[in-house]
């Protein structure tokens, strides 16, 4: 029977130890404050993007989309990503300061399309603070 209660003893005493001194030791504070203080990169873009009328003389044409980086960081463009062949993404900045703007040059080819409004997606993909993803609808008036 003495061996029963010491045996149950040896863990009750180690888990009363280890009680003991944690309580004693001091809590640190959480290190939350510089996290809501780092620099962040916001894109402000139109989501539609008029590409005008395409008509029997225009079977492509090429626009400049602007962006602004309006967060206190650098904006990095990872990737520009049409949806389909018949867009092209031509040029794009890859690194936008704060409070600067910047560019992507898109082509849209409407060869072979016949209905009357065209919507393509363009997918920017970036450092963004809240939208990583970022889609432009480019829409044309078919009348060709």
């Amino acid at each position: 029977m003495k061996k029963k209660i010491s045996l149950l003893a040896v863990p009750l005493l180690l888990f009363s130890l280890f009680v003991a001194c944690k309580s004693e030791q001091p809590s640190k504070p959480l290190k939350t404050s510089g996290i809501e203080n780092r620099p962040y990169a916001i894109i402000d873009i139109a989501d539609r993007v008029d590409m005008g009328i395409f008509d029997a003389d225009t079977a492509r044409k090429e626009r400049t989309i602007t962006f602004t980086n309006t967060g206190n960081g650098t904006l990095y463009v990872n990737h520009v990503l049409p949806e389909c062949d018949c867009t092209v993404v031509l040029d794009y900045d890859s690194i936008v300061e704060p409070q600067q703007k910047g560019r992507i040059v898109v082509s849209l080819d409407m060869t072979g399309y016949v209905a009357d409004t065209i919507y393509k997606t363009v997918n920017i993909l970036s450092n963004d603070r809240d939208r990583r993803l970022v889609a432009v609808n480019l829409v044309a008036d078919n009348r060709r």
